[in-house]
């Protein structure tokens, strides 16, 4: 049995002095970043492996007047709304250049709704009403994983998703995710909704190196992404959480029986929220 009540946080500090005791290389994204006000936090965790569906995450940030002055050229969160190209690397290991004016970008606009409800619905359902963490993901995520006694689910937002694969590494360490945090909560500050996700869609990848939702429809259907079929851009948000192992299945020409579940669900969603 596996039982934790835990309650925490961080008072606030001043943004000057916290920053500048931390340890060379610990938040490397971080370096160079500059900021006045007080920033902390408090943390309230609890589960019990006997009663999976109680599980709860509570977190709430203190902020005291802290503002961003200057953001590090590995993070250049303000610049995310406008005309930008900033180097990514992929989890394959490597390099390219992102940007709106690199490679096959396409707008939100440039969409059919279907196509960027459907990643909606499999990824982050409540996108457009948190301000990037969900804690009620994290509560269910833990509940899921409690319940298999393995880690089967994560609760991580598109928000999250989408800071970690331009600014962080991919390891998972405690540095990497308090970098997350934190620039998510930035992230969430300084850039609308339908930028975010206009910005995940062409950065997110849906096979071996195929990024973006423009590539993927080439590369899946062999049409245009305007052209998507709703059941196409099901099947594309359906296998976002291990992209390189479905891609598999799908050279092979089988779709795996969990994915059959997982597009059923999103079909579902869809029809009961009126888009289909």
């Amino acid at each position: 049995r596996i039982q934790l009540s835990a309650r925490g946080g961080m008072p606030a500090n001043e943004a000057d002095t916290l920053f500048a005791a931390l340890p060379d290389g610990l938040l490397s994204a971080l370096d160079g970043l500059r900021a006045e006000g007080a920033i902390g936090f408090d943390l309230a965790i609890a589960l019990d492996s006997d009663r999976p569906e109680e599980a709860r995450v509570d977190f709430a940030l203190i902020d005291e007047g802290f503002r961003v002055l200057h953001f590090p050229e590995s993070a250049p969160v303000d610049q995310l709304s406008s005309a930008f190209t900033i180097k990514v690397t992929g989890p394959e290991g490597a390099d390219r250049a992102f940007g709106p004016t690199e490679g096959s970008w396409v707008t939100l606009s440039g969409l059919p709704a279907h196509a960027y409800l459907a990643v909606l619905a499999a990824e982050d359902d409540a996108f457009w009403r948190h301000a990037g963490f969900d804690e009620r993901a994290i509560a269910r995520a833990m509940e899921a994983n409690l319940t298999e006694r393995r880690i089967i689910r994560g609760g991580s937002t598109i928000t999250q998703q989408l800071v970690k694969n331009l600014f962080l590494e991919h390891e998972r360490t405690v540095s990497r995710k308090l970098q997350e945090a934190f620039l998510t909560w930035q992230i969430e500050r300084h850039v609308s909704k339908a930028r975010l996700l206009e910005l995940y869609l062409n950065l997110v990848q849906w096979g071996p190196e195929v990024y973006g939702l423009a590539d993927a429809a080439v590369a899946y259907f062999g049409r245009p992404v305007d052209q998507l079929e709703p059941l196409e851009s099901v099947y594309l948000a359906a296998i976002l959480p291990n992209p390189t192992l479905y891609a598999e299945h799908y050279v092979r020409g089988d779709i795996p029986a969990s994915r059959v579940t997982k597009m059923q669900n999103i079909l579902r969603n869809l029809n009961r929220g009126g888009f289909l």
